[in-house]
């Protein structure tokens, strides 16, 4: 009975598989969601870490 139904498992997983996937792939998916959200903590790190830095560099260049 257990082999039958790994049958039947494997025969529905090989129809859809060559169906195709309606939509998007998920790494595609994955993708637009955290490109924006690592966009903003890079930004907001290196606004943190480099704040000192850009004013050390204008008060050299105003001499």
């Amino acid at each position: 009975m257990f082999y039958t139904q790994v049958l039947r498992s494997a025969a529905a997983a090989g129809r859809s598989a060559k169906a195709g996937r309606i939509g998007e792939s998920w790494a595609m998916l994955e993708t637009k969601r955290l490109v924006p959200t690592l966009l903003g903590w890079g930004g907001f790190c290196g606004a943190v870490l480099g704040w000192p830095y850009a004013i050390k560099y204008i008060a050299e260049r105003n001499r």
